[in-house]
């Protein structure tokens, strides 16, 4: 992982994390949020590594998860976005999570968010994700400690959203 400043004060990590949101494309089509759903758990995490570890998914090797915190945002991304039945399109999507959440997330991450999210099957990058990507609101993020304390990651891939998803009008 490359050495990314660090933002500790909680205001300062809202404030990055709005200015990405609100400088991306205003031309994207808004999206009411329907509501999320509960963020992973410690213990659910653990579990999942232990699954994936024992099928195979994970080369013992390289396996690389740096924070509980960091799937937590990769899931509630993957929780936005609408699915279809089948994946097969390739995406920068750890990239587009690390620059949403302004936090670094290895790639071990979002395959452990993919494998805990019900409504997200296929592997990595190719989860059966609509091509018209959502961009989360960031109010998904904060119930997530460790989101916008790497701020050099904010506002990349903002032409790859189709969908801005919103909380309130």
């Amino acid at each position: 992982m490359k050495n990314a400043p660090t933002v500790t004060d909680q205001s300062a990590k809202y404030d990055v994390l709005e200015q990405v949101h609100y400088n991306t494309n205003s031309a994207l089509t808004v999206q009411k949020a329907t509501g999320f759903g509960p963020l992973p758990t410690d213990s659910e995490i653990e579990k999942a590594i232990v699954d994936l570890s024992r099928s195979g998914a994970f080369n013992p090797r390289y396996f690389y998860h740096e924070s509980h915190d960091s799937t937590r945002i990769a899931y509630a991304w993957l929780d936005a976005q609408r699915t279809i039945r089948k994946g097969n399109q390739w995406r920068p999507l750890k990239h587009m999570i690390e620059s949403w959440g302004c936090r670094y997330c290895s790639t071990d991450s979002v395959v452990i968010a993919a494998y805990l999210h019900p409504r997200i099957s296929g592997t990595y990058p190719a989860f059966n994700l609509s091509a018209r990507l959502t961009l989360p609101s960031i109010e998904r993020l904060y119930q997530i400690d460790e989101a916008g304390i790497h701020p050099d990651y904010a506002g990349k891939y903002p032409n790859e959203y189709a969908v801005r998803e919103v909380c309130h009008d």
